[in-house]
């Protein structure tokens, strides 16, 4: 008998999400795990575990407890929604649809890696244009 998990999928007992989410799951881990630019040796060696562990799930012939999902998801620097395929409940978008925000969604998609150079650039704008306002 399912119970309830707060992340908002139903949980067998044992832990582990329904087997009909398993191959999705190992699908998003994956790509979760791409998208930040992580390995799979580095990412089990964050979560205490070996880079078979994780190749397993990716492979998805293993699924991972709602414990382990919660530190992939925070290794990953993603939600256990994600991870589960869970549309999350987003609020009202206050600011009209536009170019910057179009750009913004589209570099949420990079790499951490390509992130941090985006990053990098702005800051290094933003702090010339403090320098010529302040002197």
């Amino acid at each position: 008998m399912p119970v309830f998990d707060p992340y908002g999928c139903a949980m067998h007992p044992g832990g582990r999400p329904p087997k009909s989410q398993g191959p999705d799951i190992g699908q998003r881990i994956a790509a979760a795990r791409r998208r930040a630019d992580i390995s799979q040796a580095k990412l089990a060696e964050a979560l205490g575990v070996t880079q078979q562990t994780i190749a397993t799930l990716e492979r998805r012939t293993s699924t991972p407890r709602s414990s382990t999902l919660v530190k992939i998801a925070e290794a990953l620097g993603v939600s256990p929604h994600e991870l589960l395929g869970i549309e999350e409940i987003k609020p009202a978008k206050i600011a009209t649809k536009g170019r910057l925000q179009d750009t913004l969604q589209a570099i949420a998609g990079l790499s951490r890696t390509e992130q941090t150079k985006i990053l990098d650039v702005v800051g290094d704008m933003l702090a010339a244009r403090r320098a010529r306002k302040a002197g």
